[in-house]
């Protein structure tokens, strides 16, 4: 079990250390073209990418889930998936190519058609990246991995600089996301070393098959209530509010979807491994838990409060409207974190069927709660999202409880993390609230303040409650 241990907290460590180091560089690249786009602009994008992304799920992640779950190594089954895998990304990416205009006509705005083409010709390559991302995956290499996404992360965020300082606008994202893809999909074969090829030989992979699509279907309801809100919001309140919101839900996730990344990654993998021994297993789930609340909660309920000084110092002042909507949101993170590790221990226990009356459970009480939410304008959407998504994660935890054996006490290890979180948000709060009101201050200025004392009041107190846990991940190798 130690070996194993080590083996996620280093993975962990590995993925982290290289992806903080790109992705300064590249949230400072992103940041410097939101500034330069409108809220139409981003809107377009946030609105095109909906489909690109709902096709890599369709396609990509159950494939490589299989894959890991089912330990498929040898040459021919790993083929014959790769060639499911591309023919269906390449008749999903034509049919996209073929609904631009139907789109672009029902969301009345036709700049969305030569964005939805450019996709639409590009993502048949994600499938390139499925054999060698689950090979490495299943071999728990993740300093390779690490290395590669660092890479490939740098140059898209220098691609996506250059072509904003240019003047490319939107565009500055789509290609540098396109050049993201390429060298992504090149270091992975490099660093995997796997072998497949095309093949209509599909003999062995039935089960696998079955376990994938599965996995999708659980896959794509949790894209669709994760990105129903912007499908929602642009056709009912403007594609310019659905920019402001997406802006705002971009900031608000960027912890979240930098650290679940790593999660998906490594925790999967972890589960994978020790699949045949629960015990282990719910050892590894309430650890996971734990560790990652200790830096989740915090960190979240300080991106909340900071949110104004914060929007307007890196995006501008025209921007100030989704500082409001990121003070709501990023409550709501750490417990979609959470989930996404629960998320993560069922699908290892080859429980897909189970994890896919989860997703719909969530789908029916989030998009019921967001369609009523944005009848109330962004804010409202935003509220519809941390209410909704907390009553589906307590009917989760308790099926999850129920199914598996497991103590109620796993799930809320994080409550004393949370209440240090909100004495730390109430604290910042007052001290700007004071600040403002005495002192006519720059919003750079503002913010430095604001992140120190919540370093202040919430650091000593964590350190003294988790050192033990704080310091077994700092030290892991």
């Amino acid at each position: 079990m130690s070996n194993i241990k080590q083996q996620v907290i280093s993975g962990m460590k590995w993925s982290a250390s290289a992806k903080l180091f790109t992705q300064v560089f590249s949230w400072i690249s992103t940041f410097y073209v939101i500034r330069l786009l409108t809220p139409e602009d981003y809107g377009l994008v946030a609105l095109a990418t909906v489909f690109f992304t709902l096709i890599t799920l369709v396609t990509n992640n159950g494939i490589i889930n299989a894959i890991v779950q089912k330990k498929i190594t040898d040459s021919e089954r790993r083929s014959a998936l790769f060639t499911v895998s591309l023919g269906m990304n390449a008749l999903l990416s034509a049919a996209m190519i073929g609904a631009a205009e139907p789109i672009a006509s029902y969301y009345e705005n036709v700049e969305i058609v030569p964005v939805l083409l450019f996709l639409g010709v590009i993502n048949p390559l994600m499938s390139l990246s499925v054999i060698p991302q689950a090979a490495l995956q299943t071999e728990m290499r993740f300093k390779a991995r690490a290395i590669v996404e660092t890479a490939a992360g740098f140059i898209a965020a220098l691609v996506a600089f250059t072509l904003a300082h240019m003047g490319f606008g939107v565009w500055a994202l789509l290609i540098s996301s396109a050049a993201m893809m390429t060298i992504r999909i090149i270091g992975l074969h490099i660093a995997a070393g796997a072998t497949y090829r095309c093949t209509l030989n599909f003999n062995g992979i039935g089960n696998s098959l079955k376990y994938a699509l599965q996995a999708q279907l659980g896959g794509i309801m949790w894209f669709v209530y994760n990105r129903a809100d912007t499908v929602i919001i642009a056709k009912g309140l403007g594609v310019d509010r659905a920019g402001i919101y997406n802006v705002a839900s971009e900031i608000a996730s960027i912890p979240m979807t930098k650290i679940n990344a790593i999660i998906n990654e490594v925790a999967f993998s972890a589960f994978s491994k020790t699949n045949d021994d629960h015990n282990a297993m719910v050892y590894y789930l309430g650890y996971a838990l734990r560790v990652m609340s200790i830096f989740t909660f915090p960190v979240f309920a300080g991106l909340s409060v900071i949110s104004e000084p914060l929007v307007i110092t890196v995006l501008g002042e025209k921007w100030r409207e989704a500082s409001a909507v990121i003070l709501i949101l990023a409550w709501v993170f750490p417990l979609r974190m959470q989930a996404t590790v629960l998320g993560n221990f069922i699908m290892a226990k080859g429980d897909a069927k189970f994890s896919l009356v989860n997703a719909a459970i969530t789908c029916t009480i989030l998009l019921s709660s967001i369609t009523v939410g944005v009848q109330f304008g962004i804010y409202g959407a935003a509220y519809a999202w941390v209410i909704g998504f907390s009553l589906a994660y307590l009917c989760i935890v308790l099926r999850a409880s129920r199914r598996y054996n497991l103590p109620i006490k796993t799930f809320t290890q994080w409550v004393p993390v949370a209440g240090v979180s909100v004495v730390m948000w109430c604290g910042v709060y007052a001290m700007q609230s004071w600040l403002t009101s005495a002192y006519s201050i720059a919003p750079w200025l503002e913010l430095a303040i604001s992140v120190i004392t919540g370093a202040i009041i919430a650091g000593p107190v964590l350190l003294k409650l988790y050192w033990k846990d704080i310091k077994g991940v700092v030290k892991a190798h």
